[in-house]
């Protein structure tokens, strides 16, 4: 298949890009050009801003695709159901399938573990509302006869290339013999996926004729505690680890954010309730067969010690909450 991947150049979208090319399809890459490309003459690059209908056209005009992975999601911009529909707009003729990175953020309460089918919730913030207008968009689509749609889901990702400071931002403290601040008891419940397997996910929905109209979650298959996520970095790392408790109340007096210069437990980690979802369906319809978290972990701690250990972080926030 000729595979365009809307972003491909940072952390999940490098993961997909080769597992794509380890599958023998041919790639382009449509993106800003702020990231360097990491696969040179592999890929084909197509430069262009999704927040500009007019950049995507021109950037896309004359080309053709079997198939689209839509990975790329701008924070500061925000990335919704109008950016998405620059991309399917712009493809003449459409694609084959479309493939679309979404989030398990998109769940609002329910059971657990929670399922495709559960109720999704915009009301959660900014990235949930996104998130679910370009699922709604293209599952219209879909309806429409326009596209063949899936949606893969993850939690919290792990994994080389991870730009976003979580187990990376763990990672420092333990090998700077640093204690860990578990908020409160460190008993909340939160899952994890390996950066492969959700590569994994978008490329086999790609090519999986049962994926069509579906949404599945591709996770570990089980979800952890906080301290039992700190204990599997130190194993990894090889290192004793201490978890000192302290109460949520007590770090966002002293100014403890999710985010930033202040925050706490790594980024946007710390969920206060407890949070699982289920991958049977993955694993019925797909074959998913997720990674075992030491394998994963691993292979994350390697790449972390490789490539990103040239800062030095001052710890002052941690220093503040535990008074050393």
């Amino acid at each position: 298949m000729r595979v365009l991947v809307v972003g491909g150049t940072r952390f999940i979208g490098r993961h997909t890009v080769k597992e794509l090319l380890r599958r023998d399809h041919e790639v382009a890459l449509f993106h800003r050009g702020q990231t360097p490309n990491p696969f040179g003459d592999r890929v084909t690059e197509l430069l262009g801003d999704r927040q500009d209908r007019g950049s995507v056209e021109r950037a896309l005009e004359g080309q053709r695709f079997d198939g689209v992975v839509d990975i790329a999601y701008a924070w500061s911009s925000r990335t919704g159901a109008r950016e998405v529909s620059h991309m399917v707009d712009a493809l003449t003729p459409p694609p084959e399938r479309y493939v679309y990175l979404s989030s398990v953020s998109v769940y609002g309460d329910g059971p657990l573990p929670l399922r495709e089918d559960g109720r999704r919730d915009p009301s959660l913030g900014a990235y949930s509302e996104d998130k679910i207008a370009a699922e709604d968009y293209l599952f219209e689509q879909q309806k429409r006869g326009r596209l063949s749609v899936s949606m893969v889901r993850p939690p919290f990702v792990y994994g080389p290339w991870n730009d976003i400071p979580r187990e990376t931002w763990l990672w420092d403290r333990i090998l700077a013999d640093r204690p860990v601040i578990l908020p409160d008891e460190g008993r909340t419940l939160f899952q994890w996926a390996a950066a492969r397997d959700v590569a994994w996910g978008l490329a086999e929905c790609l090519q999986n004729p049962e994926a069509d109209g579906q949404a599945f979650n591709i996770a570990e298959a089980e979800p952890v505690t906080h301290a039992e996520f700190i204990d599997r970095l130190a194993r990894v790392a090889g290192k004793p680890v201490e978890k000192l408790p302290v109460s949520r109340k007590r770090i966002h007096e002293l100014g403890g954010s999710s985010m930033g210069s202040s925050m706490y437990f790594g980024a946007t980690l710390d969920a206060e309730t407890d949070f699982s979802v289920s991958i049977e369906k993955a694993q019925k319809i797909l074959g998913f067969r997720p990674t075992d978290p030491k394998e994963g972990l691993a292979e994350a701690f390697r790449w972390y010690l490789a490539n990103d250990r040239g800062r030095m972080p001052k710890f002052t926030f941690d220093k503040k909450v535990l008074g050393r």
